[in-house]
């Protein structure tokens, strides 16, 4: 399950990875427009299918 910060939708691994990294000397790159997703569950799997296959294909023709 992915939970979503209400304010900015951004997942809470997201989150936590920018604040960890924020207290190093690394940079982080927040990219808008990348679609990805990581597939660990059948939840996982239900969603890149619905949702992320349909826009990689929708970007694929333009």
């Amino acid at each position: 399950m992915t939970i979503t910060s209400p304010q900015n939708n951004s997942s809470v691994s997201e989150v936590v990875s920018i604040t960890c990294m924020s207290s190093y000397n690394e940079g982080v790159e927040k990219v808008e427009d990348l679609v990805w997703t990581e597939i660990d569950t059948k939840e996982h799997y239900r969603r890149a299918f619905d949702y992320v296959y349909p826009k990689l294909l929708k970007i694929e023709n333009e």
